[in-house]
């Protein structure tokens, strides 16, 4: 089987209630961990965004500006190769289960999480 291929043409009498509704606790539990996660993420690149900001107005020198610039686009890209690192299984299926939870649920509950960060980390 394909993986876009359709997995039930008939889903009724596939599983029972009880083995759907522990599937759809898992992904909701997966979901809300890889928010965290990503909410961390932003967290970290705002405070970071924040000190550098402080920091360049208190340096006059162009050079330095632009090398404190390079460093932060580095220190940002290690953090991420390390966040993708240590949760490469969280992330994996993020958007299958997302639209998993889109479809058997209240898709507003559910916002596709930003993740692109993600193909730029040649280690994932």
């Amino acid at each position: 089987m394909k993986p876009e291929e359709i997995a039930f043409n008939d889903f009724k009498g596939a599983v029972s209630i009880q083995e759907f509704e522990a599937v759809l606790t898992l992904c909701k539990k997966q979901y809300e961990k890889v928010k965290d996660i990503l909410n961390t993420r932003e967290k970290f690149l705002e405070d970071t965004k924040d000190k550098f900001l402080k920091a360049e107005s208190e340096i006059e020198d162009e050079r330095i500006k632009a090398g404190m610039n390079k460093l932060v686009d580095a220190l940002v890209k290690r953090a991420d190769e390390e966040l993708v690192k240590a949760a490469k299984e969280e992330l994996k299926d993020i958007k299958n289960i997302t639209e998993f939870l889109r479809r058997f649920g209240n898709a507003n509950d559910y916002p596709e999480l930003e993740t692109s960060f993600i193909n730029y980390i040649k280690k994932y």
